[in-house]
């Protein structure tokens, strides 16, 4: 099995944190329950609020592929179009 582990953050424009804050939180459960998830978790940073943070771990690429074609993630995306200053996902590989 080869895990996919993903650290993604978003940047809510200042207006604009109450929304995204829903939004993100509203996408954690369904995704918990799509197959191969293993870990989705949203955080949201302490010193700026604005910034708010999903980790991830998948099954593997399928799982993934699989999650990033779900209507609740195109929802999401379609949602925060406009409202948010920054989303960035890395591909991240545990070496320790």
């Amino acid at each position: 099995m080869s895990e996919i582990r993903i650290v993604a953050t978003i940047i809510a424009k200042d207006n604009e944190v109450e929304f995204v804050k829903s939004a993100t939180k509203s996408i954690v459960e369904p995704s918990n329950r799509d197959e191969g998830c293993l870990q989705y978790e949203l955080h949201q940073d302490n010193t700026n609020p604005n910034t708010f943070v999903f980790f991830e771990i998948w099954q593997d690429q399928q799982s993934l592929d699989k999650h990033n074609a779900t209507q609740h993630l195109q929802d999401f995306i379609k949602k925060v179009e406009g409202k948010i200053n920054l989303l960035d996902v890395k591909l991240i590989s545990k070496i320790a």
